[in-house]
């Protein structure tokens, strides 16, 4: 087991990081597929209110070793506020094995506001604040754990991208601290 710590009754003790991941703009991307030769990933089809709709999906590049490398130093959650049948095909892709992800949360975990968005609902799965952050491209979502968010720059498909290896790096630092709460407010 990794070694991370938490302060419990001043005792140093062993707690895995939890890293919460959003699914759409920040591991992957993805659009309705025009035609067959739409460049992409992979595509899926999903049921679209009674209509199957094939949807082009791209990895974020370098996804592959990210979630590799971080299942090793944390227990992975995915949030997404899509639909479940729509994380499941995505997640078919991306971890066919079910290796990586502990659990996946999707819309039907989220909260409905009044004006119709649907509100992630992260106390489903933070159990402890100071060892959990939160990955995704829309800081609004993590603001009621803004100490937990780390911000992501939105993917919309592009080649050159690194984000993925920038948030090993800061992830590396934050699984060396007891509180990563602390760290991000320095």
């Amino acid at each position: 087991m990794h070694r991370g710590y938490t302060n419990n009754n001043n005792k140093m003790t062993n707690s895995k990081l939890t890293v919460i991941l959003d699914l759409d703009n920040t591991l992957i991307f993805s659009k309705y597929a025009k035609s067959s030769t739409t460049l992409s990933d992979f595509l899926i089809t999903i049921n679209e209110n009674g209509h199957y709709v094939d949807i082009a999906v791209n990895k974020r590049p370098k996804l592959d070793y990210f979630l590799s490398t971080l299942s090793k130093i944390a227990t992975l959650f995915l949030f997404t506020a899509a639909s479940r049948d729509y994380a499941e095909e995505i997640l078919s892709q991306i971890d066919p094995f079910n290796i990586y992800f502990e659990k996946v949360f999707t819309r039907e975990d989220c909260k409905l506001t009044s004006e119709g968005i649907y509100k992630k609902d992260y106390s489903k799965c933070i159990t402890n604040f100071s060892r959990t952050i939160i990955i995704d491209d829309i800081p609004t979502n993590f603001i009621d754990y803004k100490d937990n968010g780390l911000p992501i720059a939105p993917f919309k498909g592009q080649t050159m991208d690194n984000e993925l290896n920038r948030i090993i790096q800061i992830i590396s630092v934050l699984n060396t601290v007891p509180d990563v709460r602390l760290l991000k407010r320095v």
